[in-house]
């Protein structure tokens, strides 16, 4: 794999660590209270967490 593929790669890997994390805490706190919004809410902070890594993901 060349450098620019795996960089890119690595971004990619920083946005589904945010919409998964975003996606296991949404449905804790979900299941916690019974409100199904929680899950939409960290579903988006989670993926602007993720593009923050990927934008914030020094080049290599």
């Amino acid at each position: 794999m060349t450098g620019m593929d795996e960089h890119r790669k690595q971004r990619l890997q920083r946005v589904g660590y945010g919409v998964g994390g975003g996606l296991v805490i949404g449905t804790a706190v979900w299941t916690l209270t019974g409100a199904a919004w929680w899950l939409g809410l960290f579903l988006v902070i989670g993926l602007l967490a993720g593009l923050f890594l990927a934008a914030s993901a020094p080049d290599g």
